[in-house]
């Protein structure tokens, strides 16, 4: 369980459990979670939530996610743009291997 004071105040949703997943993955993994980088990963899981209420998340979805902010500048957009798509490839990858295990089963 990830107990870092920015991931306690992630927005309850489907989204939640499988971000606290992720960021244990990426961890095994030797990258390290500063906050900020869990700052943005909570933003990321607010709009998933308000957006989709299933995993399955549409091209609609997504593009109104990343929207271009007028305050925000490109830099940050760019950082929102790489957090969802790795976030997405990983939930993809780990629904596929579940997917898998489920029918040899």
């Amino acid at each position: 369980m990830i107990t870092d004071k920015e991931f306690l105040v992630f927005q309850e949703g489907i989204f939640k459990p499988y971000f606290e997943k992720y960021i244990e993955f990426k961890r095994g993994k030797g990258e390290k979670s500063f906050p900020i980088y869990l700052v943005r990963l909570r933003g990321l899981n607010e709009s998933l939530n308000r957006c989709s209420n299933t995993l399955d998340t549409d091209r609609n979805i997504v593009e109104l996610i990343l929207q271009e902010k007028d305050t925000e500048k490109e830099a940050s957009r760019a950082m929102r743009v790489s957090d969802l798509r790795q976030f997405n490839a990983w939930l993809k990858a780990l629904v596929s291997r579940h997917t898998r295990f489920l029918l040899n089963t």
